[in-house]
């Protein structure tokens, strides 16, 4: 079998607008932009099931076999999965074969795994063949369009064969066009947001995220200002300071936190459900609260407690945009790690003071003794 150092290390087609691949990758884009207008995701358009209920392996074809790995339907009909390790096996020699390599990337023996327990080792030499070959072909054109995407090698190492990428091309386009028919605080917060949102798609290989994540992003916009504005007409001072913390104040100390709540909410895919925890720790200025309870705790004119009320704002920033919105008890913890550390370096400190004094000590003895010797001699 011939082989190839490495055959995935394709020349960079997103610079040469003429290829092939690039130009297909710009038309779905351009397809998915269009469709922003209509209401509806591309992806939304999806329904039924990819294989029919009684399976003939000699009417399969491959595209309709990777589909279905796709969309997780061999995996749902439960076929057992050991004892077909030479089905597998043979899959994967004639997909190499076919791709000219004997090091396959990580999605090929995936698809080979995939191939086995759905044939359950029905399926001749030659259904085999034909599947494995045509596989090893199409997958290959979709790498080198998810390349044209600026989908990273990473994603498309290990998860080709469980994407769309058609579909998430289509969503890429969509994602930006939908962008333009938001209102403009809304709009730049998904701009923003949409390599967050895109990314987590790919990696939990979720292309519905994007359309449900994208419309939840004025839905959280709309939550959080509306929670702010509750909270600046309170008649507690530390909760109108929180909400010009969360939400920045009006004469711009602080930027405000929207974008630390909303960046959280998509990467994290909890989406409204972490604006509601936000709104619950922050509504009566409970996690201000905190502390200033953390700051008389440090002894209130302390080294601790000055830089903890020095630093509130990034403190809460922190918190919110990394989710730890329970955020006490760590920075309490970090705290009493420099003073742990601090005195930990006085000790030492102290005990080379003392080595040097109990050495400047003995060598001022040790001279005494020189000068009687020589004064007795």
């Amino acid at each position: 079998m011939k082989t190839e150092a490495n055959p995935w290390v394709i020349r960079d087609i997103t610079s040469d607008h003429e290829a092939p691949e690039a130009r297909e990758a710009l038309r779905l884009e351009s397809e998915g932009a269009l469709a922003a207008g209509t209401g509806r995701a591309p992806w939304e358009d999806r329904t039924g099931s990819v294989l029919p209920p009684v399976l003939d392996l000699k009417d399969l074809t491959a595209e309709t076999f990777l589909e279905a790995v796709r969309a997780g339907e061999i995996e749902s009909r439960g076929g057992k999965k050991k004892g077909l390790e030479a089905e597998a096996f043979f899959f994967l020699q004639e997909a190499c074969s076919e791709l000219k390599t004997s090091t396959p990337p990580v999605f090929v023996k995936s698809v080979a795994s995939s191939w086995a327990r759905l044939s359950q080792g029905r399926a001749s030499p030659e259904i085999v063949s034909r599947i494995a070959r045509r596989s090893a072909v199409l997958l290959t054109s979709l790498w080198k369009l998810g390349h044209a995407g600026h989908l990273t090698h990473s994603i498309l190492e290990t998860s080709l064969h469980r994407i769309d990428i058609p579909a998430f091309l289509r969503l890429k386009g969509w994602l930006s066009g939908e962008s333009r028919r938001l209102p403009e605080a809304s709009a730049a917060l998904l701009q923003k947001n949409m390599g967050t949102i895109l990314t987590r798609a790919l990696k939990t290989c979720d292309l519905a995220y994007v359309p449900k994540a994208a419309r939840a992003v004025p839905e959280m916009l709309q939550m959080l200002e509306d929670l702010v504005a509750r909270m600046r007409i309170s008649n507690e001072a530390i909760v109108r300071e929180a909400a010009d913390l969360l939400g920045g104040a009006d004469n711009a100390r602080w930027r405000g936190n929207f974008g630390s709540v909303v960046n959280h909410a998509v990467a994290s895919g909890r989406l409204t459900e972490y604006v509601r925890q936000v709104e619950l720790r922050f509504a009566g200025g409970e996690i201000l609260r905190e502390i200033e309870d953390g700051i008389r705790d440090l002894g209130g004119n302390t080294e601790e407690a000055v830089t903890l009320k020095n630093n509130k704002a990034s403190i809460l920033s922190r918190a919110l945009h990394h989710g730890r919105l329970n955020y006490r008890a760590q920075w309490k913890l970090n705290l009493q790690k420099i003073g742990v550390a601090k005195l930990k370096k006085m000790r030492q400190l102290e005990d080379e003071n003392r080595r040097l004094k109990n050495l400047v000590a003995n060598l001022s003895l040790e001279k005494a003794e020189d000068a009687d010797d020589r004064k007795k001699s």
